[in-house]
């Protein structure tokens, strides 16, 4: 005699939607300030730092700014933790505007 056996298996997901508005940062939960601060696109964080967006990406990929994963193709970055944004006391770990390393 064979013996049957059933197997369940139960899968959850959790989706978190963000649209960011074009004109400006949104407020959102920042794990490493662990508060809510300002978040903005990659192109709005180089615009304010006043460097490129390449130079934003090298600094997230450094992890030298604080960031989010979106649904979006880019993450959102932490504003206090640009260097010209007032910023930087919360770990940006001595990140200028001049300099990559």
């Amino acid at each position: 005699m064979r013996l049957k056996r059933t197997i369940r298996i139960t899968l959850t997901q959790v989706h978190s939607v963000s649209h960011v508005a074009a004109g400006g940062p949104q407020s959102r939960w920042c794990p490493r300030c662990a508060d809510f601060v300002a978040m903005l696109t990659p192109e709005q964080a180089a615009s304010l730092a006043g460097v490129s967006t390449r130079h934003v990406f090298r600094w997230l990929e450094a992890d030298r700014l604080h960031f989010v994963e979106t649904t979006s193709p880019s993450p959102l970055v932490c504003m206090a933790s640009l260097p010209s944004a007032g910023g930087g006391s919360s770990g940006s770990k001595g990140v200028t505007a001049a300099g990559d390393e």
